[in-house]
């Protein structure tokens, strides 16, 4: 076969079928390595709806990592970071932040140590660590993460500080392999981050507080023009979204776009769902949907499964049920699939034989883009 054609045929594989070819023959494995066929390859397979498969990161013993396809139940990975010098893991909890272009980030909350992973290409790279964090790691005691892509690939660190009771921000650069120091936020205190469905990975966003009146926050940070942007969403004029956004409040929220969000707010058997409307900081919150979940979950499940149905509409989102968010007789191990352009739940199932504080499941799109 001519080896223009081959090469065309090739592109137009996925992933997982390229990752086969590869030992198929010779000229194929030269093929699908070389920096042209993946650089190509990567710029024709931006957001490809129907390459889209589940990965479930398993933290055993907090020192074990196995990261799974669920549609097939295969292991991609395996790490026992507590045997591992390279890894700053020891004996802390580990945990994924979301896939972009392929890739995900692999940090603890307790820990300063970062790793960016391609699992399906099985890579793993080990990040310095930032001048700051590595001469006052006495001084730190949590930190979050945010992965993004600006042609390539950037991370932010965020670092609270007991010295300075501030939050430091760095940006790591896979183009220049350093880090630069962003502009502190002596007001904020950063939580969790938040869900992602937007593909592009252009933002990174998180929830946190002010510490000025533990007003509820989302933090997003604008990957290409390395600056932070801040969105109220206490005190919104809803008596009942404002009840539920305090601080000590449990609701779910995630990211339809690069600048609009979606909270969920669940109270016994009702789900309330408010959409942002505006751009800035003020923005509005709309309660566009109230759902009764009392006939959605009244019935047993029948079954359990380790396995996330697919659903190629593109628009949906998966959801773990926080244990805090359950009612007295549902189980914490429940997913939900809620389809954000309909404005419904499409189907409630649950993962058997795990709790819900050992795993994070992680909506992927396979790349050939190496750490």
């Amino acid at each position: 076969m001519n080896i223009d054609v081959l090469f065309e045929i090739l592109l137009r594989l996925p992933v997982r079928s390229l990752l086969r070819f590869i030992g198929v023959h010779k000229s194929w494995y030269y093929i699908i390595n070389s920096p042209g066929f993946r650089k190509l390859y990567n710029l024709r397979r931006n957001n490809n709806k129907d390459e889209e498969v589940y990965l479930c990161f398993f933290n055993y013993g907090r020192t074990l990592l196995s990261i799974d396809l669920l549609d097939n139940g295969k292991s991609l990975m395996w790490y026992n970071f507590q045997h591992n010098d390279q890894m700053k893991f020891k004996y802390a909890s580990v945990s994924v932040s979301g896939e972009v272009k392929g890739l995900v980030c692999i940090s603890s909350p307790c820990v300063l140590g970062l790793a960016i992973c391609n699992p399906f290409l099985g890579q793993l790279k080990n990040l310095p660590l930032p001048l700051y964090a590595s001469t006052h790691r006495q001084d730190l005691y949590a930190h979050h993460v945010g992965l993004g892509f600006d042609e390539d690939y950037k991370v932010v660190q965020l670092l609270l500080c007991s010295v300075h009771d501030c939050l430091h921000a760095n940006l790591y650069s896979a183009r220049t392999n350093s880090w630069t120091e962003l502009d502190r936020h002596q007001d904020l205190i950063i939580q969790k981050p938040i869900k992602s469905v937007c593909k592009n990975g252009s933002f990174a966003h998180w929830e946190g507080i002010t510490r000025k009146g533990s007003k509820k926050i989302i933090l997003s940070f604008d990957m290409k023009n390395e600056v932070f942007r801040t969105i109220k969403i206490s005190g919104t004029g809803d008596q009942e979204l404002d009840n539920y956004v305090r601080p000590f409040k449990d609701f779910m929220i995630f990211a339809k776009d690069e600048c609009s969000f979606v909270i969920l707010v669940m109270d016994e058997y009702k789900l309330k769902v408010y959409e942002s409307n505006g751009e800035g900081s003020e923005v509005i919150w709309n309660n566009m949907n109230n759902v009764d979940l009392y006939y959605f979950w009244k019935d047993n499940f029948g079954w359990s499964t380790y396995d996330i149905p697919f659903w190629r509409n593109g628009n949906c989102v998966v959801l773990q049920v926080r244990s805090s968010m359950v009612l007295k007789d549902r189980s914490s191990r429940e997913l939900l699939l809620y389809d954000y352009h309909a404005r419904k739940f499409i189907k409630h199932f649950e993962m058997s034989g795990i709790s819900s504080s050992e795993y994070d499941i992680i909506e992927y799109e396979g790349s050939l883009i190496s750490p």
